[in-house]
C-alpha cells in the first residue's frame, strides 16, 4: 500500500512538473486575435452589409464577422479561392473579387444561390 502511495505521489509530481514546463514553453507562442478594418458595403436593392476583418497573430487564419440585415452576426473563416478573398462556414459565403463582393447561401439541394450581389465599400467608412 505504501509503495502504491509513493508511486502515485511520484507520478503526480512528474505530471505537475510537465504541466509547468509546457505552460512556460508555450507562453511565448501564444496566439492573439488581431482586428483589422470594419467595412460597410452597399449591395443591390439598397442592402447594407457590415464586415469586420480579423486574423490570428501568426497570420495562419483569417476570418470575418459578417452582419447581414435582420440576421445575427456570423463568423466565416478564410478559405482558398481561385481569385479574390473568400470566407465561408459551408452554408454561407462572403466573397470579395476586385472592387465588388457578394453573399451566397447554400440551399438544401447543395447549390449556391446569391443572397446579395453588387456589394461595394461605402466610402468614408472603415
Amino acid at each position: 500500500m505504501t509503495k502504491k502511495i509513493g508511486l502515485m505521489v511520484l507520478l503526480l509530481s512528474v505530471a505537475f512538473i510537465l504541466v509547468g514546463c509546457s505552460k512556460s514553453t508555450f507562453k511565448n507562442d501564444e496566439l492573439n486575435v488581431l482586428r483589422g478594418e470594419v467595412q460597410e458595403y452597399q449591395c443591390e436593392n439598397n442592402v447594407r452589409v457590415q464586415v469586420k476583418y480579423y486574423s490570428l497573430s501568426d497570420y495562419s487564419l483569417n476570418f470575418v464577422k459578417l452582419k447581414l440585415p435582420n440576421e445575427p452576426e456570423i463568423t466565416l473563416v478564410g478559405v482558398p479561392s481561385g481569385s479574390g478573398e473568400r470566407y465561408s462556414n459551408e452554408s454561407l459565403e462572403w466573397w470579395e473579387k476586385g472592387n465588388e463582393a457578394f453573399v451566397q447561401r447554400r440551399h438544401q439541394n447543395q447549390e449556391w444561390q446569391f443572397m446579395y450581389r453588387g456589394c461595394h465599400v461605402v466610402e468614408g467608412r472603415n
